[in-house]
């Protein structure tokens, strides 16, 4: 089944009547049902879709075996969810006490304002922004809390360059931690605003004794990670939580406008309100610009309701990017995860496959991601 067509039926779930979403899903044929589950899966929704299609109608369709997995997919998700908001609390109290810090960054934010129902908005991990100099102490917490910092046991915080967030796995598999040390965007794209706003929501946190951002400042957050920072590649998720926050009556949106202009994402911004205001209900005050006529709302459609497997290789547009790309894969500080590995060959090679497996055979396989990759890449790149 083209990915055009899974696109059209998760926009549907979202926004449309469902008799016309039932129908198409019932003529789909077995192998199709069964891929579609899974994309459904893939972008962490299970619950929504049960919500809004109805469990007798899953089963009926699918199937009892496919409709329990799917069911149990999401119960497992919601556990996961409740491990993450359990250590990030356990997490924050030990760096509290320390006075460090920190404020934690997209889903744990969600659900301290918008959403209190673990099922509806799966947490695979949870995201904490620290200043660096703060990174080894907030590791040694970790660690205390079973959390594997492996990898960066041998750490020497002097003259530390931190090229990857070191995302740390809990011994039971289902809490993981995002690091952060600042704020970056995707290689292709050099905003110095998304880094700038990391500053400001440390020093908020600081100012405002929270490690909570504000319900303005988690909206800014997400269109951030939506578009910039992920290359528009966050899929449905994305897209829900900015819903909630649409119809959230405790928003300041006056505040987000001027922050919206603050942080150069007014392209962004209209992007995203144009796919949403086409489909739903948005106020003027918080979308007070007219439509602009040259974007296409399928192409939209199609970035903002799938996570296709593509390549960023799609993003090459002239000359500097292609030296950036060979920076990515030649350069140091592209390939290793920190400067202890620097003297091993064996991580370049490890990494060079690695680049050559997600991008290069990504990019000349037949893969229906490719053409919405396209798509986003350009949309992100014109001005």
């Amino acid at each position: 089944m083209h990915l055009n067509v899974y696109t059209d039926i998760v926009h549907q779930i979202f926004f449309s009547k469902l008799e016309k979403t039932l129908s198409i899903l019932k003529n789909l044929s077995l192998i199709d049902k069964k891929a579609f589950l899974r994309f459904i899966s893939f972008s962490r929704i299970e619950d929504l879709f049960i919500n809004k299609i109805g469990f007798e109608n899953i089963e009926s369709i699918f199937g009892n075996e496919e409709a329990l997995w799917l069911k149990n997919n999401s119960i497992k998700r919601a556990i996961r969810t409740a491990e993450n908001k359990s250590f990030a609390k356990k997490i924050s109290k030990e760096l509290k006490k320390r006075n460090i810090d920190h404020v934690f960054l997209k889903g744990i934010n969600m659900h301290e304002h918008f959403f209190h129902n673990n099922l509806i908005r799966p947490l695979s991990d949870f995201d904490i922004l620290v200043d660096k100099k703060n990174l080894c102490e907030l590791l040694k917490i970790c660690k205390k809390h079973n959390f594997d910092t492996s990898l960066w046991d041998s750490i020497d915080i002097n003259e530390l360059e931190i090229y990857k967030n070191p995302s740390l796995k809990h011994k039971n598999d289902l809490a993981y931690i995002d690091i952060h040390t600042e704020l970056k965007t995707s290689i292709f794209v050099d905003s110095h605003s998304y880094k700038k706003f990391g500053q400001d929501l440390l020093r908020n946190a600081k100012i405002n004794n929270s490690n909570i951002c504000s319900r303005e400042e988690t909206f800014l957050h997400c269109l951030f990670h939506g578009t910039i920072q992920s290359n528009y590649n966050v899929g449905p998720i994305f897209i829900l939580d900015l819903i909630s926050m649409i119809e959230s009556d405790d928003i300041n949106w006056d505040l987000i406008n001027k922050n919206v202009e603050k942080y150069k994402l007014k392209k962004e911004f209209n992007e995203v309100m144009f796919y949403l205001s086409s489909s739903m209900n948005v106020s003027n005050k918080i979308f007070k610009s007219s439509p602009d006529k040259s974007l296409n709302f399928e192409d939209l459609k199609n970035i903002f309701m799938t996570i296709p497997k593509n390549t960023s290789l799609f993003a090459l547009r002239d000359i500097k990017d292609l030296k950036i790309l060979i920076e990515k894969v030649f350069y140091k500080k592209y390939i290793f995860q920190h400067n202890q590995q620097k003297m091993y060959f064996k991580y370049f090679f490890e990494n060079l496959l690695r680049l050559f497996k997600n991008h290069v055979l990504q990019a000349i396989s037949d893969n229906y991601g490719n053409s919405i990759s396209k798509k986003r890449y350009k949309l992100l790149k014109e001005k």
